[in-house]
């Protein structure tokens, strides 16, 4: 699991820009920074390749590069809040505070509202199935707490609501770099393993979950239902049965029981 700790001078900036900005590269680009930077050179005033080009120079670790084509890109649109958000916290990364606070302050104003309040809106809307207003709603909270791990983690389940499950894995991941202990996370990330046939890995993360949370029902009935359709029936009924002591009352758990035991029974 990585850390925001000595390498968060460069990951947060990049969270901001990849995870928050609706702008994408290309995946067929081998090399991302020739390109845009290219580019930026045949089209100076618009504004997504200085974007992606200052993301490229992060990823790089040239940060006074990805600050001046940050600058540019604020300089064509000075009304975009994440972009003044990002060029101000890459600001402060580098110690100009002073300056810093100025784009942070202005990235706020044109984008009110406080983190509490902004969660409860998103997760209304994702009771509502309103899942493409919900990551807006969500990236409105990154824009005040750019690693708030509920609102990555509200993103990650609004894509795989809408079927793109290769995002939400990735914002999965990264609101468990900021919040390890996030059940929901690993929960969410398992069915998306075992959806896609990855079952080993599948059952690692269920059993990472049910260490982290042992008192989770859910945790240990998607370990027993992974291990029962695996073939390892003794530690299945195992799971269902911690699944069961936490709750007794679950109708599934209380069938999956019921008919791995009888799978047991009948068995050579």
């Amino acid at each position: 699991m990585i850390y925001y700790q000595k390498m968060r001078y460069f990951f947060i900036p990049i969270i901001i820009l990849l995870a928050v900005l609706t702008f994408h590269r290309n995946s067929i680009w081998q090399d991302g920074y020739t390109l845009w930077k290219d580019t930026v050179q045949k089209s100076p005033n618009k504004l997504r390749p200085h974007v992606n080009l200052a993301t490229h120079a992060i990823e790089r670790k040239m940060i006074d590069e990805a600050l001046f084509y940050l600058k540019k890109a604020v300089d064509i649109n000075p009304s975009e809040p994440t972009i003044l958000f990002s060029y101000g916290l890459l600001l402060q990364k580098t110690g100009k505070k002073e300056l810093a606070e100025n784009y942070l302050m202005a990235a706020k104003a044109l984008k009110p509202g406080d983190e509490k309040s902004l969660l409860s809106e998103a997760s209304q809307l994702i009771n509502n199935s309103q899942f493409t207003e919900a990551i807006e709603k969500y990236r409105n909270v990154l824009l005040l707490n750019p690693v708030q791990a509920k609102a990555l983690l509200g993103i990650g389940f609004a894509y795989e609501k809408l079927g793109r499950e290769v995002e939400a894995m990735n914002y999965y991941k990264m609101a468990l770099e900021n919040d390890p202990d996030l059940i929901e996370a690993w929960l969410n990330m398992g069915n998306i393993l075992w959806r896609q046939g990855n079952k080993e890995e599948a059952i690692r993360v269920f059993r990472i979950a049910t260490e982290k949370r042992p008192d989770k029902a859910e945790a240990w009935n998607n370990l027993g239902a992974a291990y029962a359709e695996t073939g390892n029936k003794q530690e299945a009924l195992k799971a269902f049965e911690k699944a069961y002591q936490l709750n007794p009352d679950n109708e599934m758990i209380i069938r999956n029981i019921k008919r791995l035991k009888g799978e047991i029974t009948k068995s050579p």
